[in-house]
């Protein structure tokens, strides 16, 4: 008997426990947008926002707000450690 006859002689298929994984991290983001506007507009919009969106090794860094600058730094630099520990392993 093979992994994949075991995974779903258990009831569960491994594809539909990938899909909630999915679906999880897609609510946590919209979760997280959702905190963020609602932070802007309880601070009169003097909140500061950054961070990065790793594409493969390509970073996409951002950030809006009167300390953007650091929140920019602090992202890439976060980035770039990130990508010498993942190419070390």
């Amino acid at each position: 008997m093979s992994s994949y006859e075991e995974i779903e002689d258990e009831g569960i298929d491994l594809s539909s426990r990938l899909l909630a994984f999915l679906l999880l991290g897609i609510t946590l983001i919209l979760i997280g947008i959702a905190v963020l506007v609602v932070a802007s507009l309880v601070l009169d919009g003097s909140g500061n926002l950054g961070g990065v969106i790793l594409i493969g090794p390509i970073p996409i860094v951002f950030g809006a707000g009167p300390d953007a600058e650091w929140l920019i730094a602090l992202s890439n630099s976060y980035s770039c450690k990130r990508s010498l520990i993942s190419s070390i392993e």
